[in-house]
């Protein structure tokens, strides 16, 4: 079972989390611009990338969609979705 954190943003809101392990970022709507540890990323509807761990700056408007990384769901993903849980660090708005 995928589990997946969406979050929306609006205008002038900045998000900040702190990923301890790599992510995969789709942007269900709206443009957005993230940054984690000095790699900037632009997402456009529907396009998605792939970010290291680190704190990942986030701003925009519209959802953004956090699930784990293909990596992360091949290594030793079965023991958090037994849990039913994604790992994530400090999330701050």
């Amino acid at each position: 079972m995928q589990h997946h954190l969406r979050v929306e943003l609006a205008n002038h809101e900045l998000l900040a989390i702190e990923l301890p392990s790599a992510v995969e970022v789709r942007a269900v709507s709206g443009y957005h611009w993230l940054t984690v540890d000095g790699l900037d990323v632009c997402l456009a509807p529907g396009e998605r990338d792939t970010v290291p761990a680190g704190t990942i700056l986030a701003e925009g408007r519209g959802q953004l969609e956090f699930s784990p990384s293909s990596a992360v769901r091949a290594h030793g993903a079965e023991d958090r979705a037994a849990q039913g849980t994604m790992l994530l660090g400090k999330v701050c708005f």
